[in-house]
């Protein structure tokens, strides 16, 4: 069940002052924004008290800054009605219970930018590298235990479990950012048999 207005902590609400956002001023509706953002009255009780429709309330009613604040700059997150103030309040919960931080969509943005930037960067180094380098990294260890659990553990080719399992490049044109389709597991002997270094037979 989601936050309800009732349960938010609405009078820490102020009108935005930002011209972009709406004014602060007092104006024709400076009273019924009031209300709006400073009390849990429904929009039907603040209509009857202003002696207006609640269409022409909705309609009046300018954004404002709540208390939620961006953790890289501490602006506060501007809304534009109290149902997207409990939204964000819960996505706010939600990420402090996950260690995330709640961010702002500018700072958002300047951070997810920054990560693509340093995720190119860091292909781009994987592409470079020596092949039997790239076997040491994080990146690699990471893809090759996501496929020998995706596998269950076991050879793809002959269902063995009881021995040491690799991981078999099928392409390396993605090096670094293997897909599920790139990769698969087997045992020391089908991995030997894909690059045709199993013992020879014994001729008579």
């Amino acid at each position: 069940m989601g936050t309800s207005w009732n349960q938010s902590r609405c009078t820490l609400f102020r009108p935005a002052e930002d011209g972009k956002f709406g004014i602060a001023g007092e104006g024709e509706f400076f009273g019924v924004n009031k209300a709006y953002w400073c009390t849990h009255l429904p929009m039907r009780d603040i209509a009857e008290a202003f002696d207006l429709t609640a269409p022409l309330v909705r309609n009046h009613i300018v954004p404002a800054l709540s208390d939620l604040l961006c953790v890289e700059c501490a602006s506060p997150r501007v809304v534009r009605s109290r149902t997207e103030y409990c939204q964000l309040y819960e996505q706010h919960c939600r990420a402090i219970r996950r260690g995330f931080a709640f961010l702002c969509q500018p700072c958002y943005d300047a951070e997810e930018d920054a990560s693509i930037d340093a995720f190119q960067q860091r292909m781009h180094e994987i592409d470079q590298m020596p092949y039997q380098e790239y076997l040491a990294t994080a990146e690699w260890k990471q893809h090759a235990a996501r496929a020998r659990d995706k596998a269950g553990n076991r050879c793809q080719l002959c269902n063995a479990d009881d021995t040491t399992l690799h991981v078999h490049h099928r392409t390396y044109e993605n090096r670094g950012r293997e897909m599920a389709g790139d990769l698969i597991v087997l045992c020391e002997d089908c991995h030997a048999k894909f690059h045709d270094k199993l013992p020879q037979p014994r001729q008579g």
